[in-house]
């Protein structure tokens, strides 16, 4: 397999990161499904053709074959998608997005998620390349980041840190939110911020529920110097019962 990725069982912590490098323990912990990229297909809509776009993983991609598949498109607004794992391990995920756009793919089972892939999509139909990371790990975010939970009309807030662990000054620009939403408020230091290295950028996260909501959504960093580089941060957060 090209990549086995481990699962982190479901917590729901305000203002903690979740899946980052640190890791995650559950015990007794459940054999996580596997993900074997070199199964799965992302297909760019075309106009030439009748092929229908969207993430299609064959037999074998998710073993032993279980949950769900959500994709989302960091290049565009349009909602999320997502497709059931069938019982050979298939799983067909319909999107419609260009090639280059880059694409965040994770499985959801009851018990856990993976960690985020982020693809990009090919000319044509075919595996998806990696996405650019043109700063790597010197450039450090974490890529999800459960919020909480909050009645509606109060607020739950969370924040992380963008820290430069480069050798070289890193440019950010405005910490912006994939899809515009009510419920969230970001804050942060002004920006364009130039951080020197070793020094944090932190962003503060205010989820105000004005009805219920089970909210999931890509939040995107971008550094604009010395390199262009984008890391897309995976948002959760839900309205308390009333």
């Amino acid at each position: 397999m090209l990549r086995a990725l481990r699962f982190c069982p479901l917590l729901v912590l305000a203002g903690a990161a979740v899946a980052t490098g640190a890791g995650c323990t559950l015990s007794p912990q459940p054999e996580p499904p596997n993900i074997d990229l070199g199964r799965i297909r992302v297909v760019p809509e075309d106009p030439t053709s009748v092929v229908i776009p969207g993430v299609f993983g064959g037999p074998g991609s998710i073993a032993p074959p279980s949950g769900v598949v959500r994709v989302f498109d960091l290049d565009s607004t349009e909602p999320r998608a997502e497709g059931a794992v069938r019982d050979d391990g298939s799983f067909e995920v319909v999107l419609i997005h260009q090639s280059g756009q880059e694409l965040r793919m994770q499985l959801h089972t009851s018990t856990a998620r993976s960690a985020p892939i982020d693809l990009v999509a090919p000319e044509r139909g075919g595996p998806g390349l990696p996405a650019p990371r043109p700063l790597g790990d010197c450039l450090r975010v974490v890529t999800e980041l459960a919020i909480g939970s909050a009645r509606v009309g109060a607020s739950a807030v969370a924040s992380f840190d963008v820290i430069n662990a480069c050798s070289a000054d890193i440019v950010l620009d405005a910490t912006r939110l994939r899809v515009p939403l009510t419920e969230i408020a970001v804050a942060e230091p002004p920006t364009p911020a130039t951080l020197a290295p070793g020094m944090t950028h932190t962003v503060t996260l205010t989820f105000t529920p004005v009805s219920t909501i089970e909210l999931e959504e890509i939040v995107l960093v971008q550094a604009v110097a010395p390199e262009s580089d984008r890391r897309a941060i995976t948002i959760r957060a839900s309205t308390v019962p009333e």
